[in-house]
């Protein structure tokens, strides 16, 4: 059963940036995303990322989920940022 959710005033759209080599790449995450860290939620990191690829896990330490079925894998040696459309800075997700 899906829920219907209503957009208000208030809602906000989150961006993860993600900066590499001096380059910003935004990617827009909608209204709900989650953060799947792999030392923090190895079971759920694993369901996520089953199929990839060794090279695709090589430095990977998290993922982020939303929409529905879309994901992105997080890599050491890039800074990652989950912002709202206005500018603002939600969380820092760089891996430490």
């Amino acid at each position: 059963m899906k829920t219907a959710v209503k957009k208000t005033d208030d809602w906000a759209n989150f961006i993860l940036r993600r900066i590499e080599n001096g380059v910003e790449t935004d990617t827009m995450l909608g209204g709900f995303y989650s953060y799947i860290e792999k030392e923090k939620s190895p079971e759920m990191f694993g369901e996520k990322t089953k199929e990839w690829d060794t090279n695709d896990l090589k430095d990977c330490y998290a993922v982020i989920t939303f929409f529905e079925e879309s994901f992105l894998p997080l890599y050491a040696g890039s800074s990652y940022y989950i912002m709202t459309d206005t500018g603002g800075t939600v969380a820092n997700r760089t891996g430490k």
